[in-house]
């Protein structure tokens, strides 16, 4: 039982593992992005903000598919598959 456990936590470890990683992936990617647009449109500042904006909601859009996704990864290594119960 005690290893079943261990094992458990393991895989639950990669995963939690792997979605961080992503998350930070892409995170860098939208301060890339955020970087590259202000070499691109230098003293525009209504069109920078319109960039910053839409690269960050992107981010959101894609941390909140994120962490639905290590949810249901959780969920599916629960015993008997029990919803994970958290306020988002």
């Amino acid at each position: 039982m005690a290893e079943q456990k261990e094992e458990q936590g393991s895989i639950q470890d990669q995963i939690l593992d792997m979605v961080q990683k992503s998350q930070e992936a892409i995170l860098d990617a939208s301060r890339r992005f955020t970087d590259t647009a202000s070499d691109l449109v230098p003293g525009n500042l209504e069109q920078m903000n319109k960039l910053i904006d839409s690269a960050f909601e992107l981010t959101e859009k894609v941390m909140k598919a994120q962490r639905d996704f290590a949810k249901q990864a959780l969920d599916a290594l629960s015993p008997g598959g029990e919803e994970t119960k958290s306020k988002a």
